[in-house]
């Protein structure tokens, strides 16, 4: 799905004021947030009906950009409206209606020293094939190697499904704190905030740890964390039928924070050491 950028420049006026008074540009983020939080229950947090006029309303809105019905029925999605990553775009449309364009969606069957050669036996003649491979989000250490209590390896650890308790602690890994670690990516807003909730949590399990010692999430704590968060991804937008990159090869969703993000910071927001225990270095 594509939806508009809503991006405008800020005047000089706008900028001297935000330096002038910093109150002011804290409250205009503040708006910011608080529009996309009101997104959230109405595009991403539901599977009931009452929610599909954001569907339509999209797509009304893309075919709005194109004048011929079978562009129109070949960019609109089968699937929900945030089932997979929404994109941002107020001129990409448009180009599919140039002179010098042509889509093709049926698959490719192979690639040919001329071009590529189609299902349906036709072959498309190219100068240059991008590949939009994409990125390993089942890989998240890339070459990386961590190892907590006994040698035990972080990547051993996860297998292929990362898990991590408030997307930042792992059993058995010792002062560890991740920020944007499993399920704390977004669909809706802006994963800064994520990011600031994170810090200000590692900084209080920090000054704990300098007077109590090392510390490491318990296991039926970060177990407990894993169930509700895949629990609640079944009450979600992108567990209505697609398969996207939030989900591993079983289709767990591992990559999202199935909630608002004030939830988050809610939760995050104290520091509990209940859910540690002493570290076996």
């Amino acid at each position: 799905w594509l939806r508009p950028r809503d991006d405008r420049a800020f005047s000089e006026a706008r900028k001297a004021l935000y330096r002038a008074v910093p109150a002011a540009a804290r409250l205009h983020r503040l708006a910011l947030w608080a529009r996309l939080e009101a997104y959230y229950p109405l595009v991403f947090g539901s599977l009931h009906d009452h929610a599909r006029f954001v569907d339509r309303r999209a797509a009304r809105d893309m075919r709005a950009q194109l004048t011929d019905p079978a562009l129109q029925d070949a960019v609109v999605p089968s699937y929900r409206v945030g089932c997979k990553r929404v994109l941002l775009s107020d001129d990409w449309l448009p180009t599919l209606e140039r002179p010098d364009v042509e889509l093709v969606t049926t698959p490719i069957r192979q690639v040919t020293p001329g071009g590529v050669l189609l299902e349906d036996g036709r072959e498309v003649g190219l100068d240059v094939l991008i590949c939009a491979t994409g990125y390993r989000v089942d890989d998240p250490l890339g070459d990386l190697a961590v190892h907590g209590e006994g040698g035990l390896g972080l990547r051993e650890a996860w297998g292929d499904r990362p898990s991590a308790w408030m997307g930042m602690a792992v059993p058995r890994f010792p002062d560890l704190f991740l920020i944007l670690g499993p399920n704390t990516a977004l669909g809706h807003s802006s994963v800064i905030l994520m990011i600031e909730a994170a810090a200000r949590y590692a900084a209080q399990a920090v000054r704990h740890g300098l007077v109590v010692g090392p510390r490491t999430v318990r296991t039926d704590a970060a177990e407990a964390f894993e169930r509700w968060a895949d629990d609640a991804h079944g009450e979600h937008v992108w567990s209505s039928g697609c398969r996207s990159w939030y989900q591993n090869a079983a289709g767990v969703n591992y990559t999202l924070w199935p909630g608002s993000t004030w939830s988050y910071i809610r939760r995050t927001h104290t520091f509990d050491p209940s859910v540690y225990r002493p570290a076996s270095m």
